[in-house]
């Protein structure tokens, strides 16, 4: 069967694939953000304040492994926060 012959049969655009593709990518980021953000708390490597930072922050920003780059919100230092 050719792969081209499954998409003759449903009548719905090529073009709607790839986006839905992506709608679910994203709404997958979104729930795991909230996951991650709602079970742990941040400490700042300066001052020590801790925090529970905003969880599109923890999808948008770099990262290694365990440390997020993030800025502290009561010193305004921004630096790789570690979990606490």
């Amino acid at each position: 069967m050719d792969p081209t012959s499954f998409f003759q049969y449903i009548n719905i655009p090529w073009i709607v694939w790839p986006i839905a593709g992506f709608v679910v990518a994203v709404i997958v980021c979104v729930f795991a953000g909230k996951e991650i953000a709602a079970r742990k708390t941040y400490g700042c490597p300066s001052c020590g304040f801790r925090f529970i930072p905003k969880w599109y922050k923890l999808i948008l920003t770099r990262n290694i492994v365990g440390a997020y780059y993030l800025k502290c919100p009561d010193c305004g230092k921004k630096d790789y926060f570690s979990k606490r």
